[in-house]
């Protein structure tokens, strides 16, 4: 008797894994997306975003916090500063969405401002997985 990996065969998918993150990590978004798909389910990803950070409010002296790792910093945030921070942001946001088109992964941007049963349908009807 097979078990259940040898009767799926290479080619079956083990289902549909969706993956809700901001996607920020130190070590990189792709390594989690890729564990998904190396163990051959389909992935959907829902990137949470808020507006802010592609463009915080901020200016002069601030103290900014992370609140995953505990580690505060003190900052100057010019406009010069402010625009390299707008410019990464937006590189990071296209490489995830290359990454995941490269690699026909299901994206969707999750706004934090959309309501959450909202965001499901969205996100599940961008997908393909609901009509």
């Amino acid at each position: 008797m097979r078990g259940c990996d040898e009767a799926r065969g290479d080619d079956e998918r083990r289902g549909l894994a969706v993956l809700v993150s901001d996607l920020y990590d130190p070590a990189g978004f792709e390594k989690g997306i890729n564990v998904l798909r190396y163990n051959k389910f389909d992935v959907l990803v829902a990137h949470v975003v808020d507006p802010a950070d592609a463009a915080p409010p901020l200016l002069g002296d601030v103290l900014v916090y992370d609140c995953e790792t505990g580690e505060e910093r003190e900052v100057t945030v010019t406009p010069k500063v402010l625009g390299r921070l707008v410019r990464a942001h937006d590189a990071y946001t296209k490489a995830i969405e290359r990454f995941c088109s490269g690699h026909q992964i299901a994206y969707v941007a999750a706004n934090v401002i959309v309501p959450v049963d909202e965001l499901i349908l969205r996100v599940f009807r961008r997908g393909g997985f609901l009509r």
